[in-house]
């Protein structure tokens, strides 16, 4: 569980090697979960007893961060966008509103008195050489690695099944056919899909008595898996889940099992998932074996001629990391 960065101003020293180290670790952390080195290097801690004020890597936790923000989600003005069409990331202006520093980037002085800032001076750099590393220095970087916590992850198909069934009454009405067909069917092993659906199709013959002849329904689950690499941060994971529906004009979208989720919009499913070690394989999404057919979920049809109404389930996933050192947001 994450534990705050020491207060400098509750009389801890600008230059203690115990500060630089807690600022260190969590520039380290941020760099595993965006994968890794690469042309941001690993930071070795400083010693006992060293002075902070010696070291010259601050420039370039500051520049990983300036760089980095819009790797991760914005979850203090989203997490969605505002049509919720996907995750709201950071740029760099969001980043440094939510941790409270200035618009014009980190504090810099040469002096130790006169303070001014990276870009507003318009250098376009961050701390420099001759620049002077006091307390605004760290407490700058503790504010600007706090605020970035979730970053999405992609998944993978790791299970997936269909089920069916079928219903023809002749001059009768197929639909009680159909889910008394779907009570003995099982769930059917098959591969290749991360997305899961649901649908109905029917038509409707002009017998004496109006009624509905041919019945189909369909259903599949599916199980999703995230790889995550050795040694980062504890994590739970946020699922989103969106609604959408095949492209041809002949299919309708419905929510067959009431959740809620909107066409082309993500909502809420599934919210702080345990993800523990390096792989992550999700419970069946839809595993509801009720028959798409049944009255209680899709009414009546108007119409005559065939339909497919279904739905089409996708995902976002964004983890939250726990990383050692964090403070509360501003």
């Amino acid at each position: 569980m994450s534990v705050r960065f020491t207060d400098i101003n509750e009389g801890g020293s600008a230059q203690d090697g115990k500060i630089a180290n807690e600022i260190i670790q969590s520039y380290n952390e941020h760099l595993d979960v965006l994968g890794g080195p690469g042309i941001w290097p690993r930071i070795e801690l400083v010693g006992d007893g060293t002075d902070a004020q010696d070291r010259t890597d601050w420039n370039v936790i500051q520049w990983f961060i300036e760089y980095n923000a819009h790797e991760f989600i914005n979850h203090v003005d989203g997490p969605l966008k505002a049509d919720e069409s996907g995750f709201l990331f950071y740029t760099k202006p969001s980043w440094r509103a939510a941790a409270g520093l200035n618009a014009g980037g980190f504090q810099r002085s040469a002096n130790g008195v006169d303070m001014f800032y990276s870009e507003a001076q318009g250098t376009g750099g961050n701390i420099f050489v001759g620049d002077v590393r006091g307390p605004w220095c760290f407490t700058d970087l503790q504010k600007g690695l706090s605020v970035l916590r979730h970053t999405p992850k992609t998944y993978a198909n790791h299970s997936y099944a269909t089920k069916s069934s079928h219903g023809d009454a002749g001059n009768g009405d197929g639909r009680p056919v159909c889910v008394a067909d779907w009570a003995v069917q099982s769930w059917i092993p098959d591969t290749g899909y991360t997305q899961y659906y649901a649908e109905a199709s029917f038509s409707k013959y002009h017998y004496w008595d109006g009624s509905w002849g041919r019945w189909n329904a369909n259903r599949s689950r599916a199980k999703n898996i995230i790889s995550f690499a050795a040694g980062l941060p504890g994590r739970v994971l946020d699922v989103y889940m969106v609604g959408s529906k095949s492209g041809a004009s002949a299919y309708a979208y419905w929510d067959f099992d009431s959740t809620g989720i909107v066409q082309g919009k993500y909502g809420e499913y599934l919210l702080d998932v345990p993800a523990i070690g390096t792989e992550y394989i999700s419970d069946w999404l839809s595993d509801i074996d009720v028959c798409p057919a049944d009255a209680s979920l899709f009414p009546d049809p108007a119409s005559t001629a065939y339909k497919f109404p279904n739905f089409i389930g996708s995902q976002l996933y964004a983890a939250k990391w726990d990383f050692t050192y964090q403070n509360d947001l501003p």
